[in-house]
């Protein structure tokens, strides 16, 4: 019956896709009604021919897939069966160890684990393990891993006397070592950071290393590989954090990551957002959506990048600093929860707590009070903390909540820092509320003390056209330690008063809104949100002092990325396509 339905192979190119799978499923059927000890020999031949692999060969994934699917549970229970001697192409075990991370049932385990112990060692794979990943249960097992050449040791420079090889990735160290006289010379010859391909045995080391996770083996080289050799570096990645000045590793930023440490904030960072992320869509039913970056001037309070188009001649977008209006405008088309990852831009000073570029979790609701938007987003950062970054301890919950007024009475500033002299280890949360809606700046001019979207408190209605400087906003910040980390309000949603506030009050022109207003007009829901400070949130939750040290390529004081070397200037010739010029 097997060499019957092995025959058929060759008539799968003549085949349409519904008569290969029909005939795969037709096989795996036959192979469920054999009685338990027929199965080795049922599947001895499939194996032994390597039918799975020529379906792979032959592009036929779909079925390929299938077939191992099917298989799993008989190769789970045989697992010690001496059938499993078959030559798996390594193109097929990929396929099967995406579809076992797919299904993480425990029932897919053991044979995971198998074929990572058996699979081929391939020309085309630069590594089998990762430099974090190799432990005891792995000695004895050929292997290759990849990654960064440390500096090696040697004790004396005896041919017998062994060269113990570090090398690096963003997941570890993992410690290479030999005897043999022509790789010691590679080896030697090779410039630190230089990219290296390591393949060897796995071996228990004679004197552990409790600080590494890897300390506990290390490799016996039979093969090493230069895949990139560096060239000579200002400094090595040992010497970031205490010889290298801030201007030098922000010109080389990619060298200062690759230090252990810069990464492990960097994996936190991802680590805290994905939290955040989940909790909102999963938990709560959050839509997340992309809102434009390019966008038109607003009135929000900060100074914007403009940007030219060269092909609507004389008109300019500029670089959204929230997404403030389009998520107005998501409620008003029915969107009940929205958040998004946001990048925003402000052409402000750069301080240690604010970059001109910088990310913040946005997020809006619709038919919302400020205390449920407060409510959602204590316990969201509660629970991020938690998970995240469990040895940071809150020193109260549920966060104090000060109004404007209290705050300024009995602190002086409306971001106090909370802790006392025995609690500076901790996290100290507050809100701040019911900020004046509106303020006069020294040469008497109203501006809003947020923005132009915020509404009135609900006691303060009729201040908004009597006394508007009276009136209190429907606005709340949140204060980690005494920085600001976030902030949000209740909107406005009725046309008639976002029109009031505009042209009455701050004395604007409303036309360069008049698309917001339109929108309020076509039926908008109350709504409510909140802007979290990535950034800045990190920066105390990691322990930095810098906003910097949590991102990846962060501006200078200057407001440049000295990495890549932006801004830069443009001839006259380049600014002509925008019919634009410098004043001589």
């Amino acid at each position: 019956m097997i060499d019957e339905e092995l025959g058929c192979i060759k008539k799968f190119d003549s085949w349409n896709e519904h008569e290969q799978i029909e005939f795969v499923k037709e096989l795996i059927s036959r192979m469920a009604f054999h009685q338990q000890e027929k199965v080795n020999s049922f599947l001895e031949p499939i194996l032994q021919r390597d039918f799975i692999s020529e379906l792979a060969n032959r592009g036929l994934d779909n079925i390929a897939c299938y077939i191992l699917s099917s298989l799993i549970p008989y190769f789970t229970i045989y697992i010690q069966i001496e059938i499993i001697h078959h030559s798996f192409t390594e193109y097929f075990v990929i396929i099967a160890l995406i579809y076992m991370y797919a299904h993480s049932a425990v029932k897919f385990r053991p044979v995971y684990r198998w074929i990572k112990s058996v699979r081929r060692l391939s020309e085309h794979l630069y590594r089998t393990h990762n430099c974090g990943e190799l432990r005891y249960k792995h000695i004895g097992q050929t292997v290759k891993v990849a990654g960064w050449l440390q500096k090696p040791r040697i004790i004396t420079n005896s041919d017998v006397i062994p060269l113990f090889i570090p090398i690096q990735d963003m997941y570890g160290v993992t410690q290479a070592v030999t005897k043999e006289p022509t790789l010691k010379k590679i080896v030697k010859q090779t410039p630190i950071d230089s990219i290296v391909s390591i393949e060897g045995i796995v071996i228990e080391r004679i004197s552990p290393n409790p600080n590494l996770r890897t300390g506990q083996i290390e490799i016996v080289v039979n093969k090493i590989e230069i895949l990139n050799q560096c060239e000579n570096l200002h400094y090595t990645t040992k010497s970031h954090s205490k010889n290298v000045s801030h201007c030098l590793a922000n010109h080389t930023r990619y060298l200062y990551l690759r230090r252990q440490q810069n990464i492990e904030v960097l994996k936190k960072r991802s680590e805290f957002i994905h939290f955040l992320s989940n909790y909102l869509h999963i938990k709560h039913n959050f839509i997340e959506i992309e809102t434009p970056i390019l966008s038109k001037k607003s009135p929000e309070g900060a100074k914007e990048f403009i940007v030219p188009s060269s092909n609507l001649k004389r008109q300019f977008y500029t670089l959204s600093q929230s997404p403030q209006q389009y998520k107005q405008l998501l409620m008003v088309s029915s969107i009940d929860k929205y958040f998004q990852i946001a990048k925003c831009f402000r052409d402000e000073i750069h301080t240690a707590q604010r970059q001109i570029e910088f990310s913040q979790l946005d997020l809006e609701m619709a038919f919302v009070t400020q205390d449920d938007v407060i409510n959602l987003i204590e316990e969201m950062v509660c629970q991020a903390i938690e998970n995240i970054c469990p040895k940071s301890a809150l020193l109260e919950r549920p966060f104090p909540r000060l109004t404007y007024q209290a705050a300024m009475k009995q602190y002086n500033t409306d971001k106090p820092d909370l802790r006392s002299a025995g609690t500076k280890d901790k996290l100290a949360f507050a809100w701040i509320q019911d900020f004046p809606l509106f303020t006069k700046t020294t040469q008497g001019v109203i501006m809003s003390t947020h923005h132009p979207f915020t509404t009135h408190h609900i006691d303060d209605a009729d201040l908004i056209y009597s006394d508007p400087l009276r009136a209190r906003g429907q606005s709340y910040d949140l204060v980690l330690n005494g920085v600001e980390v976030g902030g949000g309000s209740i909107r406005v949603h009725q046309a008639a008063l976002q029109k009031h506030i505009i042209e009455n009050i701050l004395k604007e022109d409303s036309s360069h809104l008049q698309h917001l207003i339109t929108a309020l007009g076509h039926g908008c829901p109350p709504h409510g949100g909140f802007a979290l400070g990535l950034d800045r949130i990190l920066m105390i939750l990691l322990g930095r002092l810098n906003a910097n040290d949590v991102i990846a390529f962060p501006k200078s004081s200057a407001g440049r990325d000295n990495t890549v070397g932006s801004p830069g200037n443009l001839s006259q010739a380049e600014l002509s396509e925008y019919e634009l010029c410098f004043k001589s």
